[in-house]
Order: C-alpha cells, then sequence, then structure tokens
C-alpha cells in the first residue's frame, strides 16, 4: 500500500468520524431539548442580550463581552415562580445559571456554602455559622437567613452548589444543573427560597435603574461599542492606518469626566528576503497595533507633573520628595517642582504607596492614566485616582483658578 493511500484512509477514517461525533451531538443535543420541553418549559436556540438586561450583579455587568445560548423558560413551584435558565459567559465566567423572579426588589445579597462570597462582589462579610453570607443590609440578611434557612438547606439536599444572589428583583443561583431532571429539584427547591424571599416586604428597595449595557455599581458609565469619532477626543498614535476606537466607555466619576477605548492600528513594512540564490524577493507586511487609553478631564489646567514610571523620555524637572520610600516606589517629575510639592504632602504619599496607582501624567486639564482595558482595573483606577484628587487640598485649586471643587476631601489633605 503507498503512502498515498494511507493517507487517503486516515483522512477518510477522520470525516466519518467527524459525521460520526456531529450525529452523536445533534441526537444528544435533541434529547436534552426534549427533556426540558417535557417539563413544560419553552427553549430559545439563540437568545439575545437583553434578557440580561434586569441584571448587572456579578457575574453580570461585568467585561466588554458577554454572551447568552440556550435559555429555558418556565414557572417552578406553587405558587408558580417564573424563571430562566440561561448559560452565560463574560470575561472569566462561562457557566449555566438560573435566575428567578422575585416579588419585588430586596438589597444586593450572597449566600454560598464555600469559604468565599462570589468573586467580584461588593458588600460585608454577615457572621453565621452555616453560610457564607455577603451583604449591604445586616438586618435584611439576618431576615432572609430566617425566612429562607428550610429552603437553603433543601436546596443543599440535591447536591447542587449553593451560590445564590439578589440582585433587585430576581434572584440569581450559579451552577444551575444543565439535564432536565437534575434541573427540576434544583429550581424546585430554588422557589422554596423566592417563597421565603416573598415574605420580606419590610425589606423591600426600589428596583434599581438598569442600563441596556450596565456595568456593576458604576450608574455613570456608558458603553458605546465601537466609535471611531471618539478617537478625536483623546490622545493617541496618529501613525498608520485603520484607526478604530473599540469598547468605548465614557462616564462622570464622581464630576471627573473620563473615557477609556481600546485604540487599533495598522502599519505596512516592506521585507526583503534572499531566496539563496543571489535574487531577492519583495513583500509588503501589516502590523496590528493596539493600546489602551485612560483619561480624566480635570476643573483647571495643570503644569506637567508624572507621578510613577518616568521612562526614558518624560518631560518635566525630577522632583524628590522627603519621603525616601515614596522615591523609591514613584518617579516624580513636574514643569512646577512647587506644585508636585503642594500636591504630595506626607498624606498624599501615604495613600500613593498604599494604592499604588499606575503611572499618571497631568497636563493641561487631562489626566492621562498607562492603561489595561478590563472593566474591573477600570473601575479601580478611577476610585483611586479620585482619592488622589480628592486629597489635592482646595487651595491648590484655588490657586490653579477654580473654586475649590466638591470631589475633595479637606480632612485628608
Amino acid at each position: 500500500m503507498s503512502t498515498g493511500d494511507v493517507v487517503a484512509i486516515l483522512i477518510g477514517v477522520l470525516v466519518v468520524g467527524g459525521i460520526v461525533l456531529g450525529v452523536v451531538l445533534a441526537v444528544r443535543r435533541h434529547r436534552w431539548i426534549k427533556g426540558m420541553q417535557e417539563k413544560g418549559w419553552e427553549f430559545v436556540d439563540s437568545p439575545h442580550l437583553a434578557i440580561t438586561a434586569d441584571l448587572s450583579c456579578p457575574p453580570f455587568g461585568q467585561g466588554f463581552v458577554r454572551k447568552v445560548d440556550d435559555q429555558v423558560l418556565g414557572q417552578i413551584g406553587s405558587p408558580p415562580v417564573p424563571f430562566q435558565m440561561v448559560e452565560y459567559h463574560a470575561r472569566s465566567f462561562d457557566d449555566e445559571l438560573a435566575v428567578l423572579k422575585l416579588p419585588f426588589a430586596l438589597p444586593e445579597l450572597y449566600v454560598c456554602d464555600g469559604s468565599t462570597a462570589r468573586v467580584g462582589c461588593a458588600g460585608e462579610v454577615h457572621p453565621h455559622p452555616r453560610w457564607t453570607v455577603l451583604t449591604t443590609d445586616h438586618a435584611a440578611a439576618d431576615a432572609v437567613l430566617g425566612a429562607c434557612g428550610p429552603a437553603l438547606e433543601a436546596l443543599a439536599a440535591t447536591g447542587h452548589k449553593v451560590d445564590l444572589g439578589i440582585d433587585g428583583s430576581n434572584l440569581v443561583a450559579l451552577s444551575a444543573p444543565r439535564e432536565a431532571e437534575h434541573l427540576d429539584p434544583f429550581l424546585q427547591a430554588l422557589a422554596g427560597v423566592v417563597h421565603g424571599l416573598a415574605t420580606l416586604e419590610r425589606h423591600r428597595v426600589p428596583e434599581p435603574t438598569r442600563a441596556a449595557f450596565g456595568f456593576y455599581r458604576r450608574p455613570d458609565w456608558v458603553y458605546h461599542g465601537r466609535r471611531d469619532d471618539l478617537l478625536a477626543t483623546v490622545r493617541h498614535s496618529t501613525g498608520g492606518f485603520g484607526h478604530r476606537a473599540e469598547h468605548v466607555l465614557t462616564g462622570d466619576s464622581g464630576q471627573l469626566p473620563f473615557i477609556a477605548l481600546r485604540h487599533h492600528w495598522k502599519t505596512q513594512t516592506t521585507v526583503t528576503t534572499s531566496d539563496g540564490r543571489g535574487g531577492t524577493t519583495t513583500r509588503t507586511q501589516t502590523n496590528h497595533h493596539s493600546e489602551d487609553l485612560l483619561e480624566i478631564t480635570l476643573p483647571a489646567a495643570w503644569p506637567f507633573l508624572l507621578v510613577g514610571d518616568a521612562g526614558w523620555f518624560a518631560g518635566g524637572e525630577k522632583v524628590e520628595l522627603e519621603s525616601a520610600r515614596f522615591n523609591e516606589l514613584f518617579d516624580v517629575r513636574s514643569d512646577s517642582p512647587k506644585l508636585a510639592y503642594d500636591v504630595l504632602h506626607p498624606r498624599q504619599m501615604e495613600y500613593l504607596m498604599q494604592s499604588r496607582p499606575p503611572t499618571f501624567t497631568i497636563s493641561g486639564t487631562v489626566l492621562r492614566v498607562n492603561s489595561s482595558h478590563d472593566t474591573e482595573w477600570i473601575g479601580h483606577t478611577l476610585d483611586v485616582i479620585t482619592g488622589f484628587l480628592a486629597r489635592v487640598p482646595g487651595w491648590v485649586w484655588k490657586n490653579l483658578g477654580v473654586p475649590e471643587p466638591s470631589f475633595t476631601r479637606p480632612e485628608l489633605g
């Protein structure tokens, strides 16, 4: 048998194997869908992301890339509770989850059977001997645990992970079982939790306002998607061609307007190679580039100031401060050393050494940060920079020609 015959046989085996695998997966999926429908539930093959519009607590409200798949809709329990199960993908999350509708909104709360609460959530740890609880309202947490204790134990008895969150008027359960025979008792137990929560109207809160593409605890953030025209509003690399701005985000973080985006562009170079026989060939190579940009607009124009890593080509005059430790951690350069001394007072230096912001520069009314285009990183960095600006003494702003901004914290300056 020739080598060609062997290759042909192998290709044939791979093709047949691929067809068989495809048939097996299709049959399995058909049975899975049929199992859901036999429960009286509706299956949606290609749901729209809008089905998560009234959800903003983690894993929702995080990241720029979000996707939903394989939605199941129905009612469960007595009295019946509307639910959906959906496959959700975002950033580092990839799992099935169940969402059950509550009769009213309740304070944000997380309950799980692990040693740590759901990642990325705000709130305080609420002591409890059985569950790990994170809450924004300890009185409401006590009421929830009291009203839903038996239902939570029934949920744990199904053998599945307990990881619940109250998101407005929704109860969200992570790691929902995919098969109908396991999903049904899981949902029945969750319906029991909902029935317990329905007795807590005294802890009712207003329904949160949601954006179509919102971000967790960042109501001022606006997502624009791709907006090439907004490149003109930021300082960016201008060489090359094919410039585009993706995942553009704007907001007013404590009266400090900001814009963050990822800038892509292309350049071309001519590459000449030898053929080894005295000849050459020439081709054009396209190179792809990107940079992450984050700029904050200040209420007054500043002289140039850099705090962080100055690199080789930073402008301004090198400034040495009285803290040797601070000087080890941060380069400081400015066109106005006096301003640097005024702004980087001892309490400011302590704050920066503790919070460790990325390198930032101020020039005119623009504060620019060496950025990473990730929503969690952007949120944390904006908080840190806002803390820095809050510690700038009010008289410094007045010397710059504006009244003391409302975001300043005189007790910190």
